[in-house]
């Protein structure tokens, strides 16, 4: 559980926030379709993010030229992007359920 925690904590605030801004946008303007797309969306800012991160490091000086690992970065990427959205998926029901009650009165059925 340490581990899990620490992978969520490993992002900033302002990535943080970004994230959530783009589920509850995506959630609350598309419904079902939506939570869907900003999970999509939010996976690849995930990857965006660690690869920003991968080359930050292999930019520094003393890295020593460690073997191509291709497999562990995309099995590390993978499992992160699986924990932020699953993070993420409450905030996601909750925008959706608040498109459900802010509908314009025309879109409600006349009983």
């Amino acid at each position: 559980m340490p581990w899990m925690l620490h992978q969520l904590l490993s992002f900033s605030p302002i990535a943080w926030l970004t994230f959530l801004c783009i589920t509850a946008i995506a959630a609350f303007a598309g419904r079902g379709w939506g939570i869907i797309a900003g999970h999509v969306v939010v996976a690849f800012t995930v990857l965006w993010f660690d690869v920003q991160w991968v080359q930050s490091e292999i930019a520094e000086l003393d890295w020593d030229g460690t073997p191509d690992q291709d497999i562990v970065f995309l099995v590390g990427v993978a499992i992160r992007v699986v924990l932020v959205n699953a993070a993420l998926l409450p905030v996601a029901i909750l925008f959706r359920r608040l498109s459900l009650r802010w509908r314009p009165r025309s879109v409600h059925p006349v009983a």
